[in-house]
């Protein structure tokens, strides 16, 4: 059960790393809910997330391919959000997470600003540095792609990682039912504005040496 278990929260924490590849955060079938009620809880306070499930979410979330993650990243991420599980979560809120219900739906938007937010770091990294390389015309009026890259990847996962959490509450008071709030921090305007600010300061950094 208890691999079953980290597999099912691996897919609600890596939703939403770009727009594109949004998706809805729902109970999808009766298995999945079976699943969800055989996690032990206590109904008189707050179970603590055990460590032997934290150290199986991470394990599992290791080995699960992303085409995403470069290097050493998707280790780091998976440490930070397994991590964050067992400071943030008990299992009893877990557990309503992963129930069809207006209550299962604020569980996880909870999740996603307390445990998958704050290590957003690391996939948004990759995800522009990946970008900005993969950019052939940028690339080829670049003296230093690699720097210039990487400095970009670096800012932006920055702002990401200080701006989102405040957006995602935002955006999920204004819209309760935006099952995507990362996706809509991440297709913005202040997003948008701030990769052409970085794209500008890192080419001023690494190119024009300013």
């Amino acid at each position: 059960m208890m691999k079953n278990f980290a597999v099912l929260f691996i897919a609600l924490t890596l939703i939403s790393l770009t727009p594109a590849m949004a998706q809805d955060v729902f109970i999808t079938n009766d298995k999945d809910a079976t699943q969800a009620e055989q996690i032990p809880i206590d109904p008189n306070g707050k179970t603590p997330v055990s460590k032997d499930i934290a150290n199986q979410f991470f394990e599992d979330c290791v080995t699960k391919e992303n085409a995403i993650f470069t290097g050493d990243s998707q280790e780091m991420f998976c440490a930070c959000t397994s991590a964050k599980i067992t400071e943030e979560m008990s299992m009893e809120e877990i557990r309503t997470m992963f129930e069809d219900t207006p209550e299962g739906q604020d569980m996880r938007n909870l999740m996603l600003i307390r445990i998958y937010t704050p290590c957003m770091e690391f996939p948004i990294h990759d995800l522009v540095y990946k970008s900005c390389m993969g950019d052939k015309n940028l690339r080829s009026g670049l003296k230093k792609p690699r720097s210039t890259c990487e400095c970009m990847g670096s800012e932006m996962a920055a702002f990401v990682v200080e701006r989102a959490p405040a957006s995602i509450i935002r955006e999920l008071r204004l819209n309760p039912q935006n099952l995507d709030p990362m996706g809509s921090f991440l297709n913005g305007k202040s997003y948008n504005t701030q990769t052409l600010s970085v794209q500008q300061t890192c080419l001023s950094r690494h190119e024009y040496g300013r």
